[in-house]
């Protein structure tokens, strides 16, 4: 079918041309097997199809505007990602690639340039976050690593740490060269040539080490 407007239809392994779907209006659809390609679906069950947009989990989409969930350049609202690819999308609760993510939970995604407020992130490879001039607040990193970022709170600001400023941060297992540290808390971490200074103590501690 082409052009067609659809209602309450159940299709089962259906091969559709124009309905496979090519701007088509679907509504209150449950399609099994079928690929489907630049539709407009609301209320819609998906199973196996290639699709760009939906309720999607480790599939590909592309292009396609969906009610309720939408991806691949298309808006989303309050939608769980895992395992998908997505480039340039504007997500609202759950943005990646280039867009700005706030309040979301994210785990072993591959994040470009993002800004993110209030994440945890774990295990994630992270590149403007690995970091190159991001700014991250409020955020629980672990297992990631940070070159260059600004970060308040939690922060760490071109942290492996080259000429950065930190100050109540609780940092583990990191290395740091060259750094002013105030009032941190340090443990199994490779220190060269830091300054640091206690404030509750008043006592300021240079250390070397070959």
């Amino acid at each position: 079918m082409t052009g067609d407007e659809m209602t309450e239809c159940g299709m089962t392994g259906d091969e559709m041309t124009g309905d496979e779907m090519a701007r088509d209006d679907m509504t209150g659809c449950e399609m099994t097997g079928d690929e489907m390609t630049g539709d407009e679906m609301t209320g819609c069950a998906i199973t196996g199809n290639e699709m760009t947009g939906y309720e999607m989990t480790g599939e590909e989409t592309t292009g396609d505007e969906m009610t309720g969930d939408k991806m691949a350049g298309d808006e989303m609202t309050g939608c769980e990602m895992t395992g998908d690819e997505m480039t340039g999308d504007e997500m609202t609760g759950d943005e990646m690639a280039g867009d700005e993510m706030t309040g979301c939970k994210m785990a072993g995604h591959e994040m470009n340039g993002d800004e993110m407020t209030g994440c945890e992130m774990t295990g994630d490879e992270m590149t403007g976050y690995e970091m190159a001039g991001d700014e991250m607040t409020g955020c629980e990193m672990t297992g990631d690593e940070v070159t260059g970022d600004e970060m308040t709170g939690d922060e760490m600001a071109g942290d492996e740490k080259a000429g950065d400023e930190m100050t109540g941060c609780e940092m583990t297992g990191c290395e740091l060269t060259g750094d002013e540290m105030i009032g941190c808390e340090m443990t199994g971490d490779e220190m060269t040539g830091d300054a640091i200074q206690d404030i509750s103590k008043n006592y300021k501690t240079r250390f070397f080490s070959v």
